[in-house]
């Protein structure tokens, strides 16, 4: 049964109520909003009808206290008012509830009472509704940055990280370190075991580099068999070292498909952000010292000086 808080001090008025809605509703009653205010939490009424002429009940609605309850319960009010006192409808509009008269007309009454629960629980349902859709929209959101083969991020979204991350590494001048790596002979692992293997060893080789970066780096799937690791903080030297750890790892891991071990290697290219360069040079370097180290033996890290990791 839902519950009713009538807030009234003339005791009149609490025995009509109570008479006219205790068939209907479980009735509680409290004589100032100071004790309403107690009774919010022990009762959680699901509706107020509340005498818009208490002599607590300006300082309540204006200062807080009842009011800030009566927003934590969502419970809707709805004022009583004096038929022949129009300052008490001015009071109930501008504190924005229903209003009912008295003398009270058993119909009218009933009528508000069962319209305002009812909207509230139309507010309640379209709060809920709205909830459920922020997390939906959330988790389309996180699926949009995702590469959904490797489950590392995607390009679209590495582009937007690589330009905030880049504007803070040239506003502070600080060091800023783009890596291209590159899975070696995935073209000949997709013709010999097929392309679900070839898959299997993106994701492989994708979750090998997300445990072996750092843990500010970011790591996505550039396109096609490449990743861009972007290390914040990190310079040129620092930068080929976290790229050979990385490609020790990668080259020493032991990744079984359909009973058979398929050896996988990257070869990585490294270049620091510098602000003549801007990103997406520094990206483009990165790639050239990654195909120079194609050129040559594979399996390797080449800076974009052209030297190898100390």
């Amino acid at each position: 049964m839902q519950r009713i808080l009538i807030v009234d001090d003339i005791q009149e008025d609490v025995q009509e109520l109570n008479k006219l809605l205790r068939d209907h509703y479980e009735i509680f009653v409290a004589d100032s909003c100071t004790m309403a205010a107690q009774l919010m939490g022990d009762k959680n009424p699901d509706l107020l009808l509340m005498n818009v002429m208490l002599a607590d009940m300006e300082s309540f609605m204006i200062s807080g206290g009842l009011k800030d309850r009566l927003e934590d319960c969502q419970a809707p009010i709805i004022f009583i008012v004096d038929r022949n006192n129009p300052d008490g409808l001015v009071k109930a509009f501008a504190w924005g509830g229903d209003y009912v008269g008295k003398p009270f007309i058993a119909e009218e009454l009933l009528v508000r009472v069962q319209v305002q629960l009812e909207l509230c629980q139309v507010r309640e349902t379209l709060r809920e509704r709205n909830f459920q859709l922020s997390d939906v929209l959330e988790e389309i959101d996180s699926m949009a940055r995702i590469d959904l083969l490797t489950n590392v991020p995607n390009r679209p979204y590495m582009l937007e990280r690589v330009k905030d991350e880049a504007a803070r590494a040239f506003r502070y001048q600080r060091p800023l370190t783009f890596v291209i790596a590159n899975v070696d002979n995935l073209t000949a692992i997709n013709k010999d075991f097929g392309q679900d293997c070839g898959n299997y060893i993106l994701q492989c080789t994708a979750d090998i580099i997300r445990t072996k970066r750092r843990g500010h780096d970011v790591v996505a799937r550039w396109g096609g068999d490449v990743f861009l690791l972007m290390l914040p903080e990190t310079d040129l030297s620092d930068g080929g070292r976290v790229a050979e750890r990385i490609r020790v790892r990668v080259e020493s891991a032991k990744i079984g498909y359909s009973g058979k071990d398929i050896p996988v290697t990257l070869t990585m290219g490294v270049a620091e952000f510098t602000a003549d360069w801007g990103a997406d040079t520094t990206i483009k370097k990165a790639e050239e010292a990654m195909r120079k180290g194609k050129t040559m033996t594979k399996n390797c890290v080449v800076l974009a000086d052209g030297s190898w990791p100390a």
